[in-house]
């Protein structure tokens, strides 16, 4: 079994593990990790398939690819926020919330510049922020987070090959990364 397809593997069983750990979530939080999480899995799991030579499964990867970098990290960061935000007393946390939302769909039609940055860049810097934040209101949940978007990062350092010493190829450094990220995630909402 070629490595890429194993390290894909391991992504997909750690997304599906986060997955699980959703089970007493709450909305819509619950809604939002489970669509960044499904989508990772997904495309995890057809990403070992393309990887295994199944060439039926190299269009479904490269769209799933893409949806879940873009609709799937944007997911991820509405989870967060509202993991933490709708938390605060009264409407001060739903107001916070409304206000993320309403910035996160301005960034997504191009009214508020992302200065080159794609939506995976700015959920991370999103999570990050929502990760320093939620350490006063929820530091147990606060810090799987911080732990998902650290390795999330270095997943992405990886992949562009700012980690080029390492003996592994760059591909499977970003998919055993990105396992870490989504199980830190998972934690994240478990215990938020």
């Amino acid at each position: 079994m070629p490595l890429h397809v194993l390290c894909l593997l391991v992504l997909a069983i750690a997304a599906l593990v986060a997955l699980g750990l959703l089970r007493h979530g709450e909305l819509p939080a619950a809604l939002f990790w489970a669509l960044g999480l499904g989508l990772i899995a997904a495309m995890a799991s057809v990403g070992a398939a393309a990887f295994a030579g199944l060439e039926a499964a190299r269009g479904p990867h490269l769209f799933l690819t893409g949806l879940a970098a873009n609709v799937g990290s944007f997911g991820l960061l509405l989870a967060g926020l509202f993991s933490f935000f709708l938390r605060l007393p009264g409407t001060l946390g739903l107001l916070v919330a409304a206000l993320a939302v309403a910035l996160l769909i301005a960034v997504g039609i191009g009214v508020v510049p992302t200065f080159g940055l794609g939506m995976p860049a700015i959920a991370a810097i999103g999570l990050g922020l929502t990760g320093l934040v939620g350490l006063r209101i929820r530091p147990r949940a606060a810090t799987w987070l911080l732990a998902g978007v650290a390795a999330a990062v270095l997943a992405e350092a990886g992949r562009n090959g700012l980690m080029a010493g390492l003996p592994i190829h760059p591909l499977d450094l970003y998919h055993l990364l990105l396992a870490l990220a989504v199980l830190g995630f998972g934690l994240t909402a478990r215990h938020a």
